[in-house]
């Protein structure tokens, strides 16, 4: 089974306890429900055009392996719909900020030289008010030599 979400719509603004979002569910590409949450605390909410293919994915999601909880000391939490949905707005929410993560770093290298040393925080980036040149590099080399961790102009 193909389960993705489209149409993904949070705010989160309106997130209190919960996440506060809207998406279309889809089935090997073919929309066949939605689930939404207001944010408020309670359980997601699921409308499916057929019951027979809410309770097929309700079935195949107790099917998957449970969630693997040790890290937090306590036993493995049986996957359900909410879990599996909930990990598929997780992915898309972590792929938007990597969009938008790297949206910026092409800004800051349009004009500037960034770059990362080891030890550095992560997302801390240093910069150099020149545009990226192997002049640059050489003089980020020689200040810094084998600390530095990248130069971002290089990755972009």
């Amino acid at each position: 089974m193909n389960i993705t979400l489209r149409k993904i719509k949070i705010v989160a603004s309106m997130s209190q306890e919960t996440l506060c979002y809207t998406a279309d569910i889809c089935l090997d590409g073919k929309t066949v429900g939605s689930a939404y949450n207001q944010g408020c605390g309670g359980p997601d909410d699921y409308h499916f055009a057929d019951k027979a293919v809410g309770a097929s994915l309700r079935a195949y999601a107790a099917s998957l392996p449970p969630v693997d909880m040790s890290k937090y000391g306590t036993e493995p939490l049986p996957m359900d719909l909410e879990l599996l949905i909930g990990d598929l707005l997780n992915a898309h929410e972590a792929a938007e900020h990597e969009k938008k993560v790297a949206a910026q770093r092409k800004r800051w290298c349009k004009t500037k030289t960034v770059f990362r040393l080891k030890g550095d925080d992560f997302g801390v980036y240093r910069t150099i008010n020149a545009t990226y040149s192997p002049n640059v590099k050489s003089h980020i080399v020689a200040k810094y030599g084998d600390k530095v961790e990248e130069i971002v102009n290089e990755l972009v």
